[in-house]
């Protein structure tokens, strides 16, 4: 291969790496965007957490003092299991969507890692490029 073509392949190379560099920089910052606004929304659910709880320790508590001692033991008793165990699974409910959020949070660390990786690639190969033109 003659020297000018090796040289205009380099220029097709670092123009191609460029363009894929800054499809990758706005990708990025999309994706940042895109987390900011989930961890947003992660931090006010973690805040609903404790208060669901409470509310579920209310109830329980006001179900118990509505029902005597001895109307407990009939039927309403299982009712009332089924009400509350329905309150119960809400906050499992929402425990299970933040845990799955913080594992989506993480693989996108991972990922972020690997475009910055891949932008220091870029930036390695245009430094050669430019020590060898």
């Amino acid at each position: 291969m003659k020297f000018e073509e090796q040289l205009r392949w380099f220029h097709i190379e670092d123009e191609n790496m460029q363009i894929m560099a800054v499809e990758v920089q706005k990708l990025r910052a999309n994706k940042i965007e895109q987390m900011k606004v989930v961890q947003s929304g992660l931090a006010k659910l973690e805040e609903k957490v404790p208060l669901a709880n409470q509310t579920i320790r209310g109830f329980t508590l006001d179900k118990s003092k509505d029902y005597g001692h001895n109307v407990m033991i009939n039927i309403d008793m299982e009712r009332m299991l089924h009400e509350i165990m329905a309150l119960i699974d809400k906050p499992r409910v929402l425990q299970n969507s933040i845990i799955s959020h913080l594992k989506s949070l993480n693989d996108w660390k991972t990922t972020e890692e690997e475009l910055e990786d891949e932008i220091r690639i870029v930036d390695n190969i245009e430094g050669l490029f430019s020590i060898y033109l």
